[in-house]
């Protein structure tokens, strides 16, 4: 009994061993970058989402020769702040 114990043990250690590193070198980076991409879409939404509520709550009319400084972006718009007679206001750059 004894001589067929010893090799099931250290057939389930190495085993479990295996399913250990596959688990440490394959699952668990991907889960970390499947994570980013999430975190990032999420980003990418919520600044789609802060540029339509700061066009219909503050506009987006602005004189180019005023300048800005561009907050954030998000593919082709942008939020921007713009100083006009020394008073600062955000609005939505849209190409």
């Amino acid at each position: 009994m004894r001589t067929r114990v010893l090799p099931f043990i250290l057939g389930f250690a190495s085993a479990s061993l295996l399913a250990l590193v596959v688990m440490l070198l394959m699952v668990f980076p991907y889960a970390q970058s499947r994570f980013e991409t999430g975190r990032k879409s999420g980003v990418i939404y919520a600044h789609h989402m802060l540029l339509s509520k700061i066009q219909t709550m503050l506009g987006d009319d602005y004189q180019k020769s005023d300048g800005y400084v561009t907050m954030f972006e998000v593919k082709a718009d942008a939020a921007v702040v713009v100083e006009r007679n020394g008073v600062k206001t955000l609005r939505v750059y849209q190409p």
